[in-house]
Formats: C-alpha cells, sequence, structure tokens
C-alpha cells in the first residue's frame, strides 16, 4: 500500500460532505480512479460520518442551546443551530420585520467576551463587516449582542451551491470560471477598499447563487479570520500567525511577523483560479522557487498563464495590487481562445550552437505552420455540457386537487397521494432518454420509458436547445419511498437506448420487464458511474442542474414520499 496523500483526502473527503448522500460514491470512484487506497478511506470516512449522524448510540444528551428559541434584539427569532466550533457558534433565523427571509445569526466565543482586547477586535471586525455592500458580498443585515453579551453579528441566508462542488477534476467551463473569477475580484476589491482582508478564501468560502433568469451570482462569505486594516496598520508588520487553510494562503502568511495586505488575498485567488480552470492547483512559491509560467497545470492560455504567475509572486509586492484588475485581467485572458499545453523547457544550448539550432528551427516552422494550422492544433478541453430538471406538483387531498401546483429541484419529501409532472430542458440539440423506476406493480412493468415515446415527437430521442419536455401527470406510488428518474442526455443517439427505445414499442406501457430490465438498469448503472455528472439543487428558482464535461450527462433523480 503506498502512503496515502492526506492533503487530496481531506480534499475529497470535503467536496464530497457537501453532495447528496446519493452521489458521493460515484463522486468519490470518479475523482480517485486509479487509487482504490484512496477510494477505501474516503469512502470509509463518509460512512464514519454517516454512522455517527444516524447512530443513536453515539448521540449523548448535551444540555439545551441557551440561543435557540430565544429572539435577539426583538427582531430574529433563532429556530436551529448551523455550525458550532471555536470561532464561535452560526445559527439560522427568521427576521421579525420580513417574516419569509432567513438569516444566519453568528455568535462569537465566550473567550470574546473574557478578553477586553478581543472585544474590541470583534466589534472593531463587526463595523468594518456591516459597512460592506456588494451583491458578491453575503449581505450583514445587523449586529450586536446577545443576552450573556457575545457580539453576534446577522448575515444573509444563501440558498445555493459551494464553488468547491462544482470544480471537476480537468476544471470546470471556461466561460463559466471567467465569469465567476470576474464577481469574485470585484468583491475582494471593495472590502479591500472598505479596509477588510478575508485571509481565507478557497472554494469552499464562495457560494454560487443561481437567480430567477439562470443568472448566476457569487457570494463570499466566512469572514471569520478577517482582519480590518486601518490605515496605520496597514502600513506596519503584523504580528500575525498562519491562519487559514495552508492549501491556499499566501507565503507570508506562513511566516510570523509578516505585513499581510491585500495581495495575500489575491494570491489565495489565484490559487482558487487555476484549480477552479484546471482542476489542479499550482505549485507553492518560494523565495528559492519562484512560479514560472510552465510551471502551471495544463489548460490554460498563455495569457492566462502571465496573469496567474504574477498573481502567484512569492513577494507581494510583485503581485496584482487590485484584486478587480486582476479579476477582469483574467477573465479576459482566459477567454482569448487560445489555449496551450504544459512546455518544460529543457537547459539552454550554447549561444553558437542556439543560432544553428535557431536557423534550422525557422526554416522547419515554416515548412510545417500549413501542417500545424491545420493538424496539429494543441487540445481544447471540451466546454461544460449542461441540462436542468424540476417537478410541477400537484397537492391531492381526499381524491381531489389541494392548492395551486408548485415548482419544485426534488429534493423534499412529498405524500404519496400527491401528483406531478417532471420537466427537462437542455441547452443544445441532442438526444434525451428518461426512464421512471417506481415500486412493483402486480402484472404491470415498473421500469418504464417516459420520453421518447410514441405520442411525441414521432417517437424520436431527439431534442432541440433550450427544449422543454414535460411528462404527463404521475402519482407517487406504493408505500412510503422514492420514485427514482433515470435522465440521460446525449450530442448523439446512444445505441444501448435506442435498442430500448425499440423495445417499447410493442408494449402499452412502454415497460421493461425480465431480462430486458436487468440489463438496462446495469447499463445505466455503469454510466452513471463512468461519466462525471454532477447536480446542483437551487431552491431560489427550484430547479436541479446536471453539469459535465463529456458528450453524455447521466443523473438519477430520486424523489421521496411517504
Amino acid at each position: 500500500m503506498k502512503p496515502l496523500n492526506w492533503d487530496r483526502l481531506q480534499e475529497i473527503y470535503h467536496a464530497a460532505l457537501a453532495l447528496p448522500v446519493s452521489e458521493r460514491d460515484a463522486f468519490v470512484t470518479n475523482t480517485c480512479a486509479g487509487d482504490p487506497d484512496l477510494i477505501i478511506n474516503v469512502k470509509s470516512l463518509l460512512k464514519t460520518d454517516d454512522d455517527f449522524l444516524k447512530d443513536p448510540v453515539f448521540i449523548c444528551p448535551s444540555p439545551a442551546d441557551p440561543v435557540v428559541g430565544t429572539t435577539i434584539d426583538g427582531r430574529y427569532v433563532v429556530e436551529r443551530e448551523l455550525i458550532g466550533g471555536g470561532m464561535g457558534r452560526v445559527y439560522v433565523a427568521r427576521d421579525l420585520q420580513l417574516p419569509g427571509r432567513l438569516v444566519v445569526i453568528k455568535v462569537l466565543p465566550q473567550t470574546s467576551i473574557q478578553d477586553p482586547d478581543a472585544v474590541r477586535r470583534a466589534k472593531r471586525e463587526i463595523q468594518a463587516l456591516t459597512v460592506i455592500d456588494h451583491p458578491n458580498v453575503v449581505s450583514v443585515f445587523g449586529a450586536g449582542e446577545v443576552t450573556d453579551g457575545k457580539p453576534y453579528i446577522a448575515m444573509q441566508y444563501i440558498d445555493g451551491v459551494t464553488l468547491r462542488s462544482q470544480i471537476f477534476s480537468d476544471g470546470m467551463d471556461v466561460k463559466r470560471a471567467a465569469a465567476i473569477l470576474k464577481q469574485i475580484g470585484a468583491a475582494l476589491g471593495h472590502i479591500h477598499n472598505k479596509g477588510v482582508l478575508h485571509r481565507d478564501l478557497k472554494p469552499e468560502n464562495i457560494m454560487i447563487q443561481l437567480l430567477s433568469d439562470d443568472k448566476e451570482v457569487v457570494k463570499i462569505l466566512d469572514f471569520g479570520i478577517a482582519k480590518l486594516r486601518d490605515p496605520v496598520a496597514a502600513t506596519s508588520t503584523v504580528n500575525t500567525v498562519a491562519i487559514g487553510t495552508i492549501a491556499y494562503i499566501s507565503p507570508e502568511q506562513l511566516r510570523e511577523g509578516e505585513r499581510i495586505t491585500a495581495a495575500s488575498d489575491i494570491y489565495s485567488m489565484a490559487v482558487v483560479a487555476c484549480e477552479m480552470v484546471t482542476g489542479k492547483r499550482p505549485p507553492v512559491a518560494s523565495q528559492d522557487r519562484p512560479i514560472n509560467a510552465p510551471d502551471l497545470p495544463s489548460g490554460l492560455t498563455k495569457n492566462a498563464r502571465r496573469v496567474l504567475t504574477r498573481a502567484l509572486s512569492f513577494e507581494p509586492n510583485d503581485r496584482y495590487q487590485d484584486a478587480k484588475h486582476f479579476g477582469d485581467d483574467l477573465a479576459k485572458a482566459l477567454l482569448d481562445g487560445k489555449r496551450e499545453t504544459v512546455n518544460h523547457l529543457p537547459p539552454r544550448p550554447p549561444l553558437t550552437k542556439s543560432l544553428v539550432i535557431f536557423g534550422a528551427t525557422l526554416i522547419l516552422a515554416l515548412l510545417s505552420y500549413g501542417i500545424y494550422k491545420y493538424v496539429v492544433r494543441p487540445p481544447v478541453p471540451p466546454p461544460s455540457k449542461s441540462f436542468k430538471y424540476w417537478l410541477m406538483v400537484q397537492r391531492i387531498r381526499d381524491e381531489k386537487e389541494y392548492e395551486t401546483p408548485f415548482k419544485s429541484n426534488g429534493d423534499a419529501i412529498f405524500e404519496s397521494s400527491d401528483r406531478f409532472q417532471l420537466n427537462v430542458s437542455t441547452t443544445e440539440s441532442g438526444y434525451l432518454y428518461i426512464f421512471n423506476e417506481g415500486p412493483p406493480e402486480p402484472d404491470a412493468a415498473s421500469f418504464k420509458m417516459i420520453y421518447p415515446n410514441r405520442a411525441t415527437n414521432n417517437g424520436s430521442a431527439s431534442v432541440g436547445a433550450n427544449q422543454t419536455v414535460q411528462s404527463d401527470w404521475i402519482t407517487f406510488r406504493g408505500p412510503a419511498g422514492a420514485e427514482n428518474f433515470w435522465i440521460v442526455w446525449s450530442v448523439s443517439p446512444v445505441n444501448e437506448l435506442e435498442i430500448a427505445r425499440n423495445e417499447t414499442s410493442n408494449s402499452p406501457q412502454q415497460g421493461f420487464v425480465g431480462d430486458h430490465l436487468v440489463s438496462l438498469k446495469e447499463f445505466l448503472k455503469t454510466m452513471e458511474a463512468k461519466v462525471d455528472s454532477r447536480t446542483s439543487r437551487y431552491k431560489e428558482n427550484q430547479v436541479a442542474i446536471v453539469r459535465g464535461k463529456t458528450d453524455i450527462l447521466v443523473a438519477l433523480g430520486q424523489f421521496k414520499h411517504r
């Protein structure tokens, strides 16, 4: 057994932990491909975490949290604890001034009120954060003290997904990454202008919120170790120790006594950017070994390498000094369309020999330019593909429709009598296959093809760009459980699924039984494990979006009912 890469193990573990339980196994298997030891250890950690939450043996009685159930400042009714830890406790509360709005309440730890200097620093930090008003920074609604004197801050509750959950092993779609980085840069530039340094920028602290028009909005959060930078301290040495996540913090944050500036956050942003686009973090800069363009992972344009190399300089003064400028430059460089592979250059030969080589190389280059231009172009990573799905749900009470139908991303528990329609919309033309797997039914097939069908599109699986496919009304069936839907989108027809489509032409219910059912389910499960598709569910507009970089996307939607 080879030694484990503990940094990599923790990274994959935390990324999997952020996903729905049904998606974790496939994610771990795909991400750790080729490393069975890593797969075993990550899955073991996830199982331990899951058992800890489920097994009552591990649940020890504890005193009731005195904050839950109270009303803070006559405005925020605390409903539950979200996170507890050394940096304080975080709660979800309801805002009485706007009853439909949830807020996050962060209460600083007990040590803050035992140390007068810590109280002053905490209040100064809260004061600084309350003046930050930017669409890409989590909003602050208020601050004060809870009944026992501990400082608190009330912040926006973000309905979205973490940036970590959206980074693939080979990176993100370049256009999407560029749009996100422009927003990150604008947000960092704003908080720096307000005299605040984040000091812990990483994919886990960046949320992506999907608005009703499908526009993605970045929200930077978790200023738990942010530092207020007043005009006096900004020009002096700050006696600090390394705080933050080691993989993303700047070299100066690792050295005690170094001054932390806006350039420190810009370094962290550059590490995040490199991981977003390539799926890999850059090497760590050092005084003896500065980062050069060839050191960066493949999949970056020449200009992007230049911009990132500057932002990753060992010396803070050599980096970008303005985060917005950096974000804008990097976004533009990523979209210039001339992506390069990594070329590690050999040692430079002597001058006389260099001239000979140069002449020969020039002639060869001129002769082969046409071949290179039309045949041997550098590989370009494929753009991301995606589709989205949602349910329209009709409540049924006493066999009658109850209330108006509502939209759902499927992340809820429905009643067995409820009816629903599954809707799937694709971003580009292709071929769509939808299968419904319900509980066994007497004398009927429980595994059915929903799309294509004989009544729609002449039975063809083809769909157009932005076309929405809608199922008939379906009632949740059987005892409490889950109604499963396999959704497959492909650039071209999938041979095995086309065969399945033809098989259903002789079935009045378009269902599968016997050997046909077994082979179809095995094929779908195998394809899901091979394809690196990820599903993100958004509450604001109640859609689930499936993304991937392959020509086939596979999603298993599981809709629970009781």
